[in-house]
This record gives C-alpha cells, structure tokens and sequence, in this order.
C-alpha cells in the first residue's frame, strides 16, 4: 500500500510539475520568439539609419526602443528558467520528502505486523499450554468422581452389612 501511494504521489507530482514547465517552456520558446523578432527588427534599423541620415534621429529612437524591449525579453527569458529550475528542485526534494515519510511509515507497518506475528503465536502457545493443563484436570476430576462413587458403593455395601 506504501508503495502504491508512494507511486501516486509521484504520478501527481509530476504531472503537476509537468504542467508548469510545459507553460513556463511555452512561454520561454514565445519569449525567444520575441528576441528573435527583435533581433531582426534592430538589424532592419541599423540597415536603415545607414541608408538615411534623414531619418537618423527617428530611427535612433526606434532602435532604442527595441534594444529596449530585447533586454526586457532575455530578462523574462532568465527568470523563466531560473523558475524552471527551482520549480525542478522543489519537485524532487517534495518527491524525497513523500518517499522518506512513506518509507517510515512502510518500515513502522513491518514492525507492527512482526510484533502482531509474534503475539499471536504467544497466544497459540498459551492456548495449546491451557488445553493440555485443561485436559489434564479433567483427567483428574474423572478420576476422583470414580473414586468417589466406588466409596459410595464401598460405603452402601457396608451399609447393607451393618443392617
């Protein structure tokens, strides 16, 4: 029983962590998306600001922008797998945890049915010592009640003589 909780906890568990990571990597592959995109759209500005002077000014501010923006996405980036990761160690070390205490409880389920065994066959052991003394005492009272009604006979016979 220990085991098959052990095992669900660990199906539970997982399928838990499971899901976040699957979240966290879907929003880690949008994430990498978004630098991509934005990788692309600096270089089409850098492209840009090389052909016009003109717009040199304008295109300076949109390049900030989206260095900007690329800093803020590899930053989410970085925070979604440091979250990964720290959802992963508090996985196995909840898992380690579960597992320690069910195999506690496993070992002390092991030490009650030994000791249960062993009381059970004290008491075989008793009842088999009752049942010879119980035969033996009556062995006993069958003897006295025989010896008792041949006194009786004993006694109406010397009765009989007295009369």
């Amino acid at each position: 029983h220990s085991d098959a909780c052990v095992a669900k906890l660990q199906i539970e568990r997982l399928a838990h962590s499971d899901a976040c990571v699957a979240n966290l990597e879907s929003e880690k592959e949008s994430l990498a998306r978004s630098i991509e995109e934005s990788s692309n759209q600096k270089r089409e500005l850098e492209e840009c600001l090389a052909s016009s002077d003109a717009h040199l000014q304008l295109e300076k501010e949109k390049l900030l922008k989206s260095i900007n923006q690329q800093h803020e996405l590899e930053e989410r980036l970085a925070h979604s797998d440091a979250c990964v990761a720290k959802l992963q160690i508090e996985r196995l070390a909840h898992s380690d945890a579960c597992v320690a205490n069910l195999e506690s409880e496993k070992e002390s389920l092991a030490r009650s049915i030994e000791e249960s065994s062993n009381q059970k066959r004290e008491l075989e052991e008793c009842l088999a010592s009752s049942d010879a003394h119980l035969q033996l005492e009556k062995e006993k009272l069958l003897k006295s009640i025989n010896q008792q009604h041949e006194l009786e006979e004993r006694l109406a016979h010397s009765d009989a003589c007295v009369a």
